[in-house]
């Protein structure tokens, strides 16, 4: 019989070259994460990242202590369709239409009175990724935030212009997309239930990353980029990496929106203070 025991970062020394956690306690995953950190174990977490943004302050202040590489899986970031249209987006100029969809397969245990929060502590973070990559130079100033069976995001970026997100468990398939917009041209790209990339309306080519033995899903999503990268950076070959500060700026924008909705979504302007012990969702 199989034998559960506690880990102890500790007694492991030199056994380990890096932790990766994966866990969809986030309370657990990031004290496992700042643990790791303490023990100067090179860490990559993934979402969900942190109840609160002072556990993520404890978990980033470990990994300066001890001078460990502290990453987060932000994998959107890194599906080749993604790259892709960030690359056309730069060719856009001022932006006119910015907006995220994020929708994911309800179960029948999910409560349509509780749904929105969930879909505001777990898809959230997901689709501001999304929105943050396609920012450029506009930086995010304020945003509202509206609580139903889903998310439903107003954002105002410094240009004037709100980016809309709209996040929810409520479709039978999941469904995911980008879609930018200026006077000059168009940018979608599709994640999911399939993957597609639009120019001006007209389909592109989606790049893919075919690996043998790898399930494609893994390289078009992004997460085999995130790993080989998190691996590169450990073995000091350089890699493209997202640090663990991405992942509490996106959660400092998810409380952000936890403190909309419960003013009746009026707009919070950022940054905000008095959140980083409040519980996300």
């Amino acid at each position: 019989m199989a034998q559960v025991r506690p880990l102890s970062f500790a007694g492991i020394g030199g056994r380990a070259d890096a932790v990766i956690v994966a866990h969809d306690d986030a309370a657990e995953a990031s004290q496992v994460a700042t643990d790791a950190a303490l023990a100067g174990l090179p860490v990559l977490i993934w979402p969900p990242l942190a109840p609160r943004l002072a556990d993520v302050d404890r978990l980033i202040a470990a990994a300066e202590s001890t001078g460990a590489p502290a990453c987060f899986g932000a994998h959107l970031l890194f599906a080749p369709v993604v790259d892709a249209a960030v690359r056309h987006r730069a060719a856009l100029g001022d932006l006119e239409h910015l907006s995220v969809i994020l929708h994911a397969a309800a179960t029948d245990e999910d409560d349509p009175e509780t749904t929105g929060r969930r879909a505001l502590r777990l898809l959230v973070p997901h689709a501001l990724s999304l929105l943050c990559a396609t920012l450029g130079d506009l930086e995010i100033r304020g945003l509202r935030c509206r609580l139903d069976t889903g998310a439903h995001l107003e954002v105002r970026l410094s240009s004037g212009l709100i980016a809309v997100v709209d996040a929810a468990f409520r479709d039978e398939t999941t469904m995911c997309a980008v879609q930018i917009a200026s006077s000059t041209g168009t940018v979608r790209a599709e994640l999911a239930p399939q993957l597609g990339l639009e120019i001006d309306g007209r389909p592109e080519p989606v790049p893919t990353t075919l690996v043998d033995g790898i399930e494609p899903a893994l390289a078009d999503l992004g997460y085999l980029a995130t790993v080989r990268g998190f691996v590169g950076a450990i073995a000091r070959r350089g890699g493209r990496v997202c640090p663990v500060g991405f992942g509490r700026m996106l959660l400092e924008l998810a409380a952000a929106a936890a403190v909309s909705a419960d003013d009746g979504a009026a707009e919070v302007e950022l940054p905000i203070s008095g959140i980083r012990d409040r519980i996300i969702g």
